[in-house]
């Protein structure tokens, strides 16, 4: 069911006001959602606040545990469509140990920990 991909974008972008205007831009470029190819942008976010909680910023490391944490429930709880996207278009994507942002490796939850492993 691509609504609950869809569905969790729209969230994201409430959620999190670091994610509208990418969001805005994303639909304005291609008139429409396309979740796999927005999830680029997400996961150059979810980068960036890896970055400033490496600096120590607290709100960042908010934001991320909260993004990670929306991304492990919509994972174990969400349809085949919504763990496919969260699995090729960002686990597939978080950094391997020893780069920059493999901390987040560390950070998600059980369920897609054991989807990670699975990959790499």
């Amino acid at each position: 069911m691509r609504e609950e991909s869809f569905s969790l974008i729209r969230t994201l972008a409430e959620r999190f006001p670091g994610l509208k205007h990418p969001l805005d831009e994303h639909i304005e470029a291609n008139d429409e959602i396309l979740p796999h190819v927005f999830f680029y942008d997400v996961t150059l976010y979810v980068l960036a606040l890896a970055a400033s909680v490496r600096l120590g910023s607290k709100p960042a490391e908010r934001e991320l545990r909260a993004i990670l944490d929306l991304f492990e429930e919509r994972f174990t709880n969400g349809s085949e469509d919504v763990q496919e996207l969260i699995s090729a278009s960002f686990l597939e994507n978080v950094p391997m140990p020893g780069e920059k942002g493999a901390e987040i490796r560390e950070m998600v939850g059980p369920n897609m920990r054991v989807r990670l492993d699975l990959i790499g």
